[in-house]
């Protein structure tokens, strides 16, 4: 007799902020002040696509649609702009840069004190990053065995059985990333230098954040003399595996063969830091960029430590030849020596160097055991996140209603390495009412329309749209939270947040429906918001402990959210673009994977259209 199914749903939507692994104390966010006691000011921080300050200066203007506000300054020796004693509300910054594009963002500037807004520009060469699923279509039990032997060939340099396994693998699954890396990988070893760019390049498109596809793609652009390629590559690679000492290498080179060494000498300290002995001759590079850069003496020592420990290295030559014109007597030491073109870093190396694929694993791991990086030089006030976020969660309900989207809904069953099993999938169209109750409750309604039921999957997921209001100030005290710091999201400058359940206060986002009843479940996770516009970009919840009523052993919910313009209107509201949920639910593992588009906002002048939704 089958096990009856268990109803999951989302009763509100209602995180909050959280700090690092440990629970955080849980603090009042400050009330808003009734009148202004001072303008705001604002400070605009400009940085490159790592997050590091920019090198020379930037214009930054500051302006409104909606008032006569335009101002600009350039920023500082420390990349930031100051605008004094502007009303609060939200403005556009404008940011222009010699050698980055022009960048425009939105930026919400608080009520009193200071607020910050995060720039981060892009080289003009770089390429623009494509929107991205959450995770990459599943492979298939034989596809995935195929592509577990041709890893092996390749790893064993055994290319005649790799070709042929990678072959059977492009057969099953040609649109798969990990399938197109590794045939990338395989036209290296081969020396066909085109074919593997069309397969490392096919990797990235298919995922933009398939991280060995692009510094795979970045060294071999190297090797092709194409800097600017390489240099837009590595900024996005190094940000989803910033410990990559092959990306910081690569990119210190392009950098260097560019004349911004400046740049260049800080991706050589970092790849040297990182390389553990791989690649001793990442000093001598290290030695070309400060000699550069006029520093002459730490140039020598560089090279004199890298020549010590390696003197019979294939870069010791190099090295030996740029010691002697660093010792070469000068009327001005701190002239720079002459940019050397002989190739000291492991470029090429670092193209044919295989990277290993993401562990197998059913299920992305519990936010508290991977924390993300963030930024080292900045701080964050969580009363002002707070605050801000709140405004826009309320603003979002005032304009959110009710709204129609298209929804896809896939249901499938997984083995221990996330390997399909089963699935089933449908469209239906999807209809949300947000309403605010008296009692200052947000209700939330959903409706699908020509939905079925999925006969072989012990859940069925309800309520992901109330996830959009969890900082809404009437919710805000269910949780402890904390500000981990500036982090980065899709190469957005974002505040990186944790959040977990609070001890005394009720769980009312989540409950499990059973033939007993419901059952309240306590959530933790990290939320990424928007540094400038504190929208909720990210979710990432887990459950606090097991729920054993119903032999739920692990939970984990990620959400992203894409910006819907509703021209009508004119205004812009940021909603769900996926969901994917896993479950280790009676000893079998699903993910349930939604995702919306089409989205359209109704008024009450739509009634009857609405009314030919069925209730599900």
């Amino acid at each position: 007799m089958r096990a009856p199914k268990v109803g999951l749903i989302f009763l509100l939507s209602v995180f909050v902020v959280g700090a690092a692994a440990q629970r955080p104390q849980q603090p009042t966010p400050p009330a808003l002040p009734g009148d202004l006691k001072g303008l705001p000011t604002l400070v605009v921080r400009v940085r490159d696509a790592m997050g590091v300050p920019i090198p020379g200066q930037a214009l930054v203007r500051l302006y409104s649609n909606f008032t006569t506000v335009q101002l600009t300054w350039p920023t500082r020796d420390n990349g930031e702009a100051v605008f004094s004693e502007i009303p609060p509300g939200n403005y556009r910054v404008e940011v222009r840069a010699s050698g980055y594009e022009t960048a425009d963002e939105e930026v919400l500037v608080a009520v009193g004190g200071t607020s910050y807004a995060f720039v981060n520009l892009r080289p003009e060469s770089a390429v623009k990053p494509a929107p991205v699923p959450s995770s990459p279509a599943l492979l298939t039990p034989k596809a995935r065995k195929e592509v577990e032997k041709g890893l092996k060939a390749l790893q064993a340099n055994d290319l005649k059985e790799a070709e042929k396994r990678l072959g059977r693998a492009f057969k099953l699954a040609p649109g798969h990333p990990d399938v197109n890396y590794l045939l990338g990988m395989l036209s290296l070893r081969l020396n066909d230098l085109e074919q593997a760019k069309k397969y490392l390049e096919k990797a990235v498109a298919l995922h933009p954040d398939h991280a060995p596809a692009l510094t795979a793609l970045g060294a071999l652009l190297y090797q092709q003399r194409d800097f600017p390629g390489v240099i837009g590559v590595l900024e996005r690679a190094l940000v989803l595996e910033p410990a990559s000492w092959q990306g910081h290498a690569t990119i210190a080179q392009a950098y260097y063969a560019a004349s911004q060494f400046e740049k260049a000498r800080v991706h050589a300290e970092r790849a040297l830091e990182l390389e553990k002995g791989k690649a001793p001759e990442v000093q001598v590079l290290l030695g070309q960029v400060l000699a550069a850069l006029g520093q002459r003496e730490k140039a020598a020592q560089a090279i004199e430590s890298f020549l010590r420990r390696h003197p019979e290295h294939r870069a010791a030559a190099v090295a030996r030849r740029l010691l002697e014109q660093l010792r070469a007597p000068r009327e001005d030491p701190a002239t720079p020596a002459a940019q050397s073109t002989d190739l000291v870093a492991p470029a090429q190396a670092a193209a044919a160097s295989l990277a290993p694929l993401p562990a197998p694993h059913w299920a992305p791991p519990d936010v508290e055991k991977t924390v993300p990086p963030v930024a080292a030089d900045v701080s964050c006030s969580l009363p002002q996140i707070l605050t801000a976020a709140g405004q826009r969660t309320a603003a979002l309900v005032e304009n959110l209603q009710q709204f129609t989207a298209t929804e896809r809904i896939e249901y499938t069953k997984l083995d221990e390495g996330g390997n399909m099993q089963s699935t089933e999938a449908q469209e239906v169209n999807y209809l949300v009412f947000i309403r605010k109750m008296p009692t200052g409750d947000l209700t939330v309604r959903e409706v699908r329309d020509g939905r079925r039921t999925f006969t072989s999957f012990p859940t069925e997921t309800r309520g992901l749209a109330a996830l959009a209001l969890i900082f809404h100030p009437y919710y805000v005290d269910d949780f402890a939270m904390g500000c981990e710091g500036l982090g980065q999201w899709r190469g957005q400058p974002v505040w990186q947040v944790y959040f977990r359940q609070r001890d005394d206060q009720p769980a009312r986002i989540l409950d499990y429906k059973t033939s007993k009843g419901r059952l309240p479940t306590p959530l933790k996770g990290r939320a990424w918001i928007a540094a400038n516009t504190y929208d909720v970009l990210r979710l990432e919840m887990d459950l606090v402990e097991p729920i054993k009523k119903v032999n739920l052993e692990r939970q984990h919910l990620v959400i992203e959210y894409q910006p819907v313009i509703f021209a009508k209107r004119n205004v812009r509201l940021w909603l769900p673009a996926t969901a994917e949920l896993y479950l280790e639910l009676r000893g079998g593992r699903y993910r349930h994977r939604h995702s919306f588009s089409d989205f359209r906002l109704f008024s009450v002048e739509v009634t009857e259209k609405i009314q030919k939704y069925s209730q599900p």
